[in-house]
């Protein structure tokens, strides 16, 4: 009777630790399908909010960029204005020195004509205004410094082609009687700007010439550190 009950006892206690080694499985298995349910969701709230932020960040940068790129571009026009009227004065004087160097204000010799071309007189003065053109050399470099694009194709009549304007023998400049007629006479030198950039920019002017105004658009270019006239628009106006 007694080894009856013992190994009932031994049955009932191994009965009761099969029980909770189940229910122990079983809680471990709820636990970690509930951890990694927890996990993912945290992830995923991160993923978003990165993602909010990467996309808050791009929107914030390129908001910046357009308003600094909108700053730049109305920068020049704004506080460059008195800078570009001065540059434009310089280039209109020398945009008349142009005209009269083309349109013999150059002092000759008609008694000093050249043995080779006898259509050519030896220059006794080349000053015009401030400018110094007692050379070929010094008039290039004036046309190279002041001029570029289609105004200075306009002036290599001066220096280039079959028949320049001027020539050079032996170290002395010789010019052609008469010229061009002189065209630039302005009113004042009082230019406005009418649009412009960090690289180039447009001012006008008016001239008066013959009983009417004409209206001169300059486009005026940078080209390394120096401001140079690329074209000059003319209009006549009523």
């Amino acid at each position: 009777m007694k080894k009856i009950i013992a190994v009932g006892a031994v049955i009932a206690v191994m009965t009761a630790f099969t029980g909770c080694s189940d229910k122990k499985s079983s809680n471990d298995s709820s636990a970690k399908e509930t951890t990694t349910t927890a996990t993912t969701m945290t992830t995923e709230a991160e993923t978003t909010t990165e993602s909010t932020t990467t996309t808050e960040q791009t929107t914030t940068s390129e908001a910046t960029t357009a308003a600094e790129e909108d700053t730049t571009e109305a920068k020049p026009a704004a506080e460059n204005e008195e800078e570009y009227k001065k540059i434009t004065v310089e280039l209109m004087e020398a945009m008349t020195a142009s005209e009269m160097l083309g349109s013999g204000c150059i002092i000759i010799d008609a008694n000093q004509p050249l043995a080779s071309d006898p259509t050519y007189y030896k220059v006794t003065d080349g000053e015009i205004d401030s400018y110094d053109f007692s050379d070929l050399d010094k008039i290039k470099s004036f046309l190279s410094d002041n001029f570029t694009g289609e105004f200075y194709k306009e002036h290599t009549y001066l220096i280039e082609g079959d028949e320049p304007f001027f020539t050079e023998a032996d170290g002395v400049l010789y010019a052609k009687t008469g010229g061009r007629a002189y065209i630039y006479g302005w009113d004042e030198f009082d230019p406005e700007i009418i649009s412009a950039s960090d690289d180039e920019f447009t001012a006008r002017a008016d001239y008066e010439l013959t009983g009417g105004v004409t209206q001169v658009d300059i486009h005026i270019v940078k080209i390394g550190d120096k401001w140079l006239v690329d074209s000059a628009e003319r209009k006549e106006l009523d």
